[in-house]
């Protein structure tokens, strides 16, 4: 298991070893910590690479290759400094990745009141089988996932130009609650990353033609296969249709590149 408060959706690259749990975090069955202590805070923490090499990623895999590509950040986003595609800016974000060989875990949400918080389950192969809101326990098992990993992302709305109010943040997120029997292994493949950039690069191509990223998530039911494709490439764990809208344009000022417009979170 391995479990950070981030900024990051989870698409840049993995160099690195295997990270130790940070001081202050723990693995146990229940009353699992979610997010490091303040002298750690400020820390970017490794990135990681683990397991065999196996081989070229090709495009029926791409989805799974993003996906198996994650790094995490501890605070609000920078404009000018993007972590990976597509950050929101007046979100923090808790996030976490699960092994559910192991066994089912369970995650209990606080009571946000009126502020906005959602928690999305995303699986390896980029479907969303679920986002839910508000206060509540979810137990997630490999047949309601449909994969061994699966990745947590719990948004919550943020003023990120409050200190204040991101303390407040960080109070709901220190009392998310995950119960787990045992951690369970993170064996991940070791993509080759030429191919994988080769298709990615082509991939974001695509997305700079299409007006919005609507089919691209959801469950395996609700996607648009082209779609989901390209938006585990060009926008890697956004919402269903349901959640929120992703209007993709460019500006009429100059920028370098294509900027992504959301309605929700």
């Amino acid at each position: 298991m391995c479990w950070s408060k981030t900024n990051a959706e989870f698409s840049s690259r993995l160099a690195g070893k295997r990270p130790s749990s940070p001081s202050g975090s723990r693995s146990a069955a229940t009353g699992v910590r979610l997010s490091p202590p303040a002298s750690v805070a400020s820390r970017r923490p490794p990135l990681v690479e683990l397991g065999q090499d196996p081989g070229p990623a090709p495009s029926p895999a791409a989805a799974r290759a993003e996906s198996d590509t994650y790094v995490v950040a501890l605070e609000p986003a920078s404009i000018e400094h993007q972590t990976v595609i597509r950050l929101n800016r007046d979100t923090l974000y808790s996030s976490g990745v699960f092994g559910l060989d192991a066994g089912p875990v369970t995650i209990t949400m606080p009571d946000p009141g009126k502020r906005f918080m959602a928690m999305q389950v995303i699986n390896e192969d980029h479907y969303v089988p679920n986002v839910f809101y508000g206060a509540g326990a979810h137990t997630l098992t490999r047949e309601n996932v449909g994969t061994r990993y699966l990745v947590v992302a719990i948004r919550t709305l943020v003023d990120p130009g409050s200190p204040d109010d991101i303390k407040q943040v960080h109070i709901l997120q220190d009392s998310i609650k995950v119960t787990k029997e045992a951690p369970g292994n993170l064996d991940i493949p070791k993509w080759d990353a030429v191919s994988q950039k080769k298709v990615r690069d082509a991939l974001l191509i695509l997305a700079s033609t299409i007006p919005d990223f609507k089919g691209a998530f959801g469950t395996k039911e609700e996607v648009d296969p082209v779609r989901r494709l390209v938006g585990a490439a060009a926008a890697w764990g956004g919402n269903p249709d349901k959640d929120a809208t992703y209007l993709n344009f460019t500006p009429a000022r100059k920028r370098r590149k294509n900027h992504l417009h959301t309605s929700g979170r």
